[in-house]
């Protein structure tokens, strides 16, 4: 005996529903981020007192750096910072 077609409609969405309940959980996790930004670590060589990090932030972009310190080190941060300005004449 054929199965009628509802029958085989309702159970192909059956089958989606497992994929559709992840993609939504995983699409929830990245909403709720919020858009922050991926952490960047930052490891220094073995005997190494300085580094430099390359990269550039545009518009409302974010950059987050983590790194590892002992009590008493300093820390001095130093930005480039480069403006464009647009005009429309």
């Amino acid at each position: 005996m054929k199965k009628p077609l509802l029958a085989k409609v309702a159970k192909g969405i059956a089958n989606l529903i497992p994929i559709l309940l992840v993609i939504l959980i995983a699409s929830a996790a990245a909403v709720a981020q919020g858009g922050k930004a991926e952490r960047n670590r930052i490891e220094f060589k073995r005997g190494a007192t300085t580094t430099i990090i390359n990269g550039a932030v545009r518009g409302d972009e974010e950059a987050e750096y983590v790194l590892a310190a002992k009590k008493g080190q300093r820390l001095i941060i130093k930005l480039q910072v480069m403006l464009r300005l647009e005009h429309e004449y």
